[in-house]
């Protein structure tokens, strides 16, 4: 794909003609839009049940520093002198950033390091500590590392939680979660998932922590420190409960 990406960048500068493209060309009848088609190839990321049903060939196709460079160069050479593929990419560019934002601007980071927010060399996914969630973290990376447990978790179909419990977990206290435990087998789910896939440095587990309740039905709270033992009995209890649905 690196050969592909500087050969097609080659020639676009040997022929810059090459670069014109109507805007509209994602019609019936133009295709994809060539800028649009590397962009999606750098930064577009499918849905969970598109991972699963894709498999090992789910996007972004450009995953390898390698790769990535060579496909932001060829998107650099595309808008060069062509004010339409430039218009174009900023569109996509400011869509995409005020969509991870949330807000209405795009805010300004002007320490923001990439480099940062990337997965470690060494490999592994990390999970974020929410205040005092250090022993969920560290007894869900060692479940994650038995290889039989992390298989039959993520072979599992789940159905989604409703919306109100996926987006008000952890802000609203009175929020019930079912007694079966779905929700949090879901979430568990989906961090393994972020841990095994994930291109991040780290994974959020606020989600998780909203669906998992306690004895008096509230979510757990970041801030104060569990025992890890008593978290495990009842963290078993729950995926118990959800698989017996």
């Amino acid at each position: 794909l690196v050969g592909y990406l500087r050969l097609m960048r080659v020639l676009l500068r040997a022929q810059p003609h090459l670069k014109r493209q109507p805007v509209d060309a994602g019609g019936a009848d133009g295709g994809t839009h060539l800028v649009v088609a590397i962009f999606d190839d750098l930064f577009r990321l499918p849905s969970v049940e598109e991972a699963r049903r894709i498999g090992a060939l789910t996007p972004p196709q450009c995953k390898t520093p390698r790769c990535r460079a060579a496909a932001l160069a060829l998107l650099a050479e595309l808008a060069e002198r062509e004010p339409a593929n430039l218009s174009l990419l900023l569109e996509m560019l400011l869509a995409q950033q005020l969509s991870r934002s949330g807000h209405s601007r795009v805010s300004y980071m002007w320490h923001y390091a990439p480099a940062m927010h990337e997965k470690s060399r060494c490999g592994y996914v990390g999970l974020k500590n929410l205040g005092a969630t250090c022993y969920l973290n560290s007894l869900v990376q060692q479940l994650f590392l038995i290889p039989e447990f992390r298989a039959a978790i993520l072979a599992l179909q789940i159905e989604p939680p409703a919306p109100a419990s996926a987006t008000d977990a952890v802000s609203d206290l009175s929020a019930a979660d079912e007694p079966g435990g779905g929700d949090v087998l879901y979430y568990l789910q989906a961090m393994f998932g972020y841990l095994h896939e994930s291109e991040k440095r780290w994974y959020d587990t606020r989600d998780f922590c909203g669906a998992f309740r306690d004895c008096e039905n509230l979510p757990l709270n970041p801030s104060v420190q569990m025992d890890v033992d008593e978290f495990l009995n009842m963290l078993f209890e729950k995926l118990e409960a959800g698989l017996g649905r």
